[in-house]
Parts: structure tokens; sequence; C-alpha cells
């Protein structure tokens, strides 16, 4: 992560969090599934970059998959990361996991990455450029071939049919159990605290980066995903 991202998680926040969104867990179930289905051709002992690693239900979701994957999980919140340690511990996968507290411009060289995922972390980054930037630093990390897996909320907030799919998303977040004061909150953060910007745009950013053309495999409501290719090296 850069620290354009400036979300920040006590500890009480962390150990909530997941419950937060239990109602519409399902959506990240989905998202999940389909992250497995795309990297069942992955190497049998693939080493995985989890940007934005979060309470680390990701890590432990695809480490039952997959399990011969290495893990490093880097997250700019102590206490997120103390949660997604405590999480691998209870799953039992702890020793196929690194962890790396801060953002991904202050983790040291490692060899390179098979995959990184990006899942709902770069629409922090209100700065085009920058977003772009926090893309080059995951290419930079994966191996010629490897795959990134990026998941953002995005929208062209200048269609006509924006306000429609914005009531949509309210009441989806509604149904979550969100306040009528927490609703209003939503809507002047969409756009200003959260880079709501056009699915096209988004992976124009990606592709600016050093990846081939992504490709788009999820959507639900405003929450969209792609997948893209650092390029395989030419034979000669």
């Amino acid at each position: 992560m850069t620290s354009e991202n400036n979300l920040v998680f006590d500890q009480t926040m962390a150990r909530e969090y997941d419950q937060r969104f239990q109602k519409i867990a399902a959506m990240r179930e989905a998202l999940h599934l389909c992250i497995k289905i795309l990297c069942q051709d992955a190497p049998e002992a693939a080493r995985v970059l989890v940007v934005g690693a979060g309470t680390g239900l990701e890590i432990a979701d695809l480490a039952k998959a997959f399990p011969r994957w290495r893990f490093t999980a880097v997250d700019p919140s102590p206490d997120m990361l103390a949660v997604c340690r405590q999480r691998c511990e209870t799953e039992g996968i702890e020793p196929r996991c690194d962890f790396h507290e801060g953002y991904l411009n202050t983790m040291p060289a490692t060899a390179p990455y098979d995959i990184a995922t990006s899942l709902l972390v770069s629409h922090f980054i209100t700065e085009p450029t920058v977003r772009r930037g926090y893309f080059e630093e995951i290419a930079g990390r994966l191996r010629p071939g490897g795959r990134l897996i990026n998941a953002d909320l995005a929208a062209d907030m200048g269609a006509p049919d924006y306000p429609k799919r914005l009531d949509d998303w309210l009441a989806t977040m509604r149904y979550n159990g969100a306040t009528q004061e927490s609703l209003a909150e939503l809507r002047t953060l969409l756009g200003t605290k959260v880079a709501l910007l056009a699915p096209a745009k988004v992976a124009e950013l990606i592709a600016q980066a050093g990846f081939a053309a992504p490709t788009a495999f999820f959507q639900v409501m405003f929450m969209h995903a792609w997948h893209a290719q650092i390029p395989p090296t030419p034979t000669p």
C-alpha cells in the first residue's frame, strides 16, 4: 500500500471488522470463489503477495484451497495484522505466512511472487498518478507472467444511471445495518475519500503500470474485479 491510504483501524475495529459485514458476506465469498477458479493453474507452490491483508480471511480461504501456497501479508495497521496473524495461527497456516507491517513500498526486496492480490484497497488512493504508482509497485514484485488480482469499488459518477446505482449501493449498506447518519456520510465519501472511478479507468491504470490488458471477471453492485498478468519474457 501507499501512504495515500490513510484508513486507520484501531484494535476494536480490527476485531469487529469481519462481523460488521457479515450480512453481505456472500459478496466476498463469491469473489473468493472466482479467485480460486482463476488461480487453479498457478504453480503448486506459488508465492502470493497479499496487499492490504486485513484480518486474513482471504489468506485463510486460499490456503485451504491451495495447501502448498506461501503468503506474504502486508498491512499498515498493526491491529489488523495482529488479527490476521491470529487467524493464521488458529487455522494452522501461520508457518506458511510472512507478515509485513507497513505499506508495500516499505517492504524489503524479495524473490518475485507468482500472484499478488489487492482486494478493496486501491480505491482509497485518491490521486490517479499515485494509484498507478501503487500498481507499479505491485508489478515490480511479480515475476514475468505473474498475475494481479484486483478488486475495487468503481463506477462512472458522470453516467446517467449513477444516481440509481448509488441508491442500490446505499440500499446494500442499509441491509447490512448502516444507519441513516452513516449512509449520509457514505454519500460524501464516494468520490472524495473513496476514489470512485469508472471501471474502464481503473483497468487503464492497471495496464499503465506494466500489466497486459486487464480482464474483468466479477461485479456486484459497485464492487468490480480484474485479473492481469505481467507480460512473460519473450523466448528467443
